[in-house]
């Protein structure tokens, strides 16, 4: 339910912002891993960040050490990782700990699991960077707030937001008549609505949420925190890795 385009256009802002422009993709066959990986080139390309190499891992990869040390020997700035299997992804910042790669490691939304916070919070903190939605607007405190309600706990990420959301549209859809799959998915071409991590539900030309506000995160003190813009911009990767 999120749009590719505005998670990957905060990450190129992310990159300008502190001058890393050479990156190395890490991505599986997975079919929206594939294209997310696609869409990340194609922006970078317009963004003048060049892509060093581009690396396939299995589905179920546990090891990604190979990888990582092809990756590290085309000496990138920066190491942008999407997989199917998120729990991986404290893994591979280990693998690059060991492999003494200490470069930035990059990624969506997903990696925000409480495994990463668990296992991986000493090792990711303010080297693991990561797109996730902007959640600080009244809507998603609302739906925080009557879920809360519900079921006696806060929802796990905005995953449970989108899904309802995406429910929410359908259902909408079959109320005005649709039917068929064709039917809902003009009507929702139509579609305007209150939503709950976005302020209004609508759907561009390519099928994607209009508006997405997206924010850059880490680990800091055991806690997942947003990234200010100004933070990091006088200090080099290679300063702030001194520090571990």
């Amino acid at each position: 339910f999120y749009p590719p385009h505005p998670e990957v256009q905060e990450h190129m802002r992310f990159l300008a912002d502190r001058n890393l422009s050479r990156i190395v993709i890490i991505h599986d066959p997975d079919p929206f891993d594939a294209k997310v990986s696609q869409l990340y080139k194609e922006e970078a390309g317009k963004n003048n960040v060049a892509i060093l190499g581009e690396f396939e891992s299995l589905l179920d990869e546990k090891d990604f050490r190979t990888i990582l040390t092809r990756a590290k020997s085309l000496e990138p700035d920066a190491v942008f990782i999407i997989i199917f299997q998120v729990g991986e992804a404290g893994n591979i910042l280990r693998n690059m700990t060991e492999l003494d790669f200490d470069v930035p490691l990059l990624s969506t939304s997903s990696v925000q699991t409480q495994t990463l916070l668990d296992l991986y919070a000493d090792i990711a903190q303010d080297r693991f960077f990561y797109s996730y939605p902007d959640l600080d607007s009244r809507e998603y405190k609302l739906f925080q707030d009557k879920f809360q309600a519900k079921y006696a706990r806060l929802p796990i990420g905005p995953t449970a937001a989108t899904s309802y959301d995406a429910t929410r549209a359908v259902l909408h859809a079959i109320k005005q008549g649709a039917r068929t799959g064709t039917e809902i998915k003009d009507a929702l071409y139509q579609l305007r609505m209150p939503g709950t991590v976005v302020n209004e539900i609508s759907f561009n030309a390519m099928g994607q949420i209009n508006t997405s506000p997206f924010v850059m995160k880490t680990i800091r003190n055991g806690e997942f925190v947003k990234v200010e813009e100004t933070e990091w911009n006088n200090c080099s990767f290679s300063e702030l890795f001194s520090y571990f």
